[in-house]
């Protein structure tokens, strides 16, 4: 099935249950896992979740398909999950916030069997709320369009994931070039996929890559890499207005044994993982005696 997200509100008495990334199938409505953990403030949302169903396979049986748009424009199958599977995962849950969300999570069950929950009807609104502040962010310095992303998730409830998305998508949102010029232009395609794709690096969903393979990069890899290890990066900041850096650490107790001969950036979009960036040609041999602290720059010209 092929739907579009929306954010999800439902007022409890003991709180508001408010997800970034909601649909609605035949009147259910059903949650991403990103939106999920990102509730419950694992610091990478989506494989959190993960961690959780991998734990309890029944949980999936209260979870659908659902076809969503990546930042390429192909549409990629992602899992959500029903008001049930929702309740399984904040149950199963050991982050502090699962303690106070459980019983908000109930009453959200007990509205669902009575057939209470409606979509919202202001997403029209939203929309165009959106569509503006989309527009307002084309015109700023590269700069601050970072920061002003995330005020614009903060207001609409949405992850800074899908505001990229329809960022690259809506055809009613501008894009203007970067310094002084603020007059609209209209950019080559593989330009707008290209800027698409780094920005959306943003969110906390990406993760360095490591593995075995010591041929040199070429513009046909793709993820995953041999004998591949991820995690999520330390952090991410802008040493300058075009730039993107990366900052990781592989810590003395991780890849231990591994013969590190290639790295790659990912770009994580629900299930579907790209290898955006690689580096090959490295031998390091890996043991407890040491930790790698890297930083990988991207720069857009």
């Amino acid at each position: 099935m092929d739907t579009c997200l929306v954010p999800f509100r439902h007022q409890t008495a003991d709180g508001a249950v408010a997800l970034k990334e909601a649909c609605w199938l035949n009147g259910k409505p059903y949650f991403t896992r990103r939106a999920i953990g990102e509730w419950l403030e694992y610091r990478d949302g989506q494989h959190g979740v993960d961690d959780i169903v991998q734990r309890n396979p029944h949980i999936r049986q209260f979870s659908v398909p659902l076809k969503l748009r990546g930042t390429d424009g192909k549409n990629y199958e992602h899992e959500v999950y029903d008001p049930i599977g929702l309740q399984l995962i904040v149950f199963e849950s050991r982050q502090p916030k699962a303690i106070q969300f459980k019983v908000m999570v109930a009453h959200l069950v007990a509205a669902f069997m009575r057939g209470e929950l409606r979509p919202t009807n202001t997403l029209s609104v939203a929309t165009l709320q959106i569509t503006d502040g989309l527009n307002a962010i084309a015109a700023m310095p590269w700069g601050g369009r970072s920061r002003a992303m995330a005020e614009l998730g903060e207001a609409s409830g949405l992850s800074r994931g899908t505001l990229y998305r329809r960022k690259k998508q809506d055809p009613a949102v501008a894009f203007r070039p970067k310094g002084k010029h603020a007059t609209p232009f209209t950019p080559r395609p593989a330009d707008v996929e290209r800027r698409a794709r780094v920005e959306a690096a943003l969110d906390e969903g990406n993760r360095i890559a490591v593995g075995t393979n010591g041929a040199a990069a070429a513009a046909g890899d793709v993820a995953p890499l041999a004998n591949q290890w991820t995690k999520a990066f330390d952090s991410i900041d802008h040493p300058s207005a075009n730039a993107t850096r990366f900052n990781f650490t592989i810590a003395a107790n991780e890849c231990n044994g591994m013969v590190i001969r290639e790295f790659g950036l990912l770009l994580v979009d629900g299930e579907t993982t790209v290898l955006f960036s690689r580096k090959g040609e490295k031998s390091i041999e890996k043991t407890d005696s040491f930790a790698i602290a890297g930083r990988w720059t991207i720069t857009i010209n």
